[in-house]
Formats: structure tokens, C-alpha cells, sequence
């Protein structure tokens, strides 16, 4: 095998491995966020954010487990708490994952055409926005599991 088939190799396996991780990653975050019933009811759809809230894990909660009103007091600022510093995490691993995702993606620009660019740049495009939504609500049910914390 040439130099530049063992490098083009060897770039298709490493971008397959970027690959296999981000999705394993990103499939082992969407159920610690979400849950197995994610997208159980339109809910989730209607709050933009994909999987469930914080609100929407209180009520899958309150009903699912018919909780009293005390059980509830007890039970929400631990299910908000959690679903935060789960959350946290997840925004912590984003300055890790940045680079990756730009070194793939320059490897991939160099394996396309030139007419294949621009629908790339579309893709990951859209791929920026999706990911930006989940950030935002990531953020979103952090800062509300702050305030209960800080509501006496």
C-alpha cells in the first residue's frame, strides 16, 4: 500500500473511531438526561429540547409513582439536582470535544469533492444548531434547578 493509501487508511479509521465514541457518548448522555421513556409524549417536543426537562421528569415522577404532596416536596429539588449536575457534566465534556469534532471535520472536507463541500457546510451547519438547542436547554434546566435551590 502507498504512503497516501495508508494515510487515507488510517484517517477513515480514525474518523470512524471519532465517530463510534460520539455516538456511544452522546447515546450514554441522552439516556442519563432523558431517560428511557424519552419522547413518551409530545411534551418534550413542545419544550424544543430533545428528552425531558426537569419539569417533565417531576411529572413523569408525580404520576407514574402517584407521589403525595410530601413525597413531592422531597422528591423535587433531589430530581432537579440531579438532573443539573448531570447536565453539568455533559457542558463540562463540550471544550474536550470542540477540537475532535473540527479535526474530523477537516478530515472529512479533505476526503470530499468540491462539489460535495457546500452540502457539507450545510450539514454541519444544522448539526451546530441541533447542538446548540440541546446546550441551551441544558442550560435552561440548570439555571431552574438553581433557582429551587436558592427559593427557601
Amino acid at each position: 500500500m502507498t504512503s497516501s493509501g495508508s494515510s487515507s487508511l488510517k484517517a477513515t479509521l480514525i474518523l470512524a473511531g471519532v465517530f463510534a465514541a460520539g455516538a456511544v457518548a452522546g447515546g450514554a448522555a441522552a439516556t442519563l438526561l432523558s431517560g428511557p421513556d424519552a419522547h413518551a409524549d409530545d411534551a418534550s417536543a413542545a419544550s424544543g429540547c430533545r428528552g425531558r426537562t426537569p419539569d417533565e421528569l417531576v411529572d413523569l415522577f408525580r404520576s407514574r409513582l402517584q407521589l403525595d404532596a410530601d413525597q413531592l416536596a422531597e422528591l423535587e429539588p433531589v430530581l432537579r439536582r440531579g438532573w443539573a449536575e448531570i447536565a453539568a457534566i455533559y457542558e463540562g465534556q463540550e471544550p474536550a470535544i470542540g477540537p475532535v469534532r473540527e479535526r474530523a471535520r477537516e478530515a472529512i472536507r479533505q476526503v470530499l469533492r468540491p462539489d460535495q463541500l457546500p452540502r457539507h457546510d450545510e450539514l454541519t451547519a444544522e448539526l451546530d444548531r441541533r447542538r446548540a438547542e440541546r446546550r441551551r436547554c441544558r442550560q435552561d434546566g440548570i439555571a431552574a434547578a438553581r433557582r429551587l435551590e436558592d427559593t427557601p
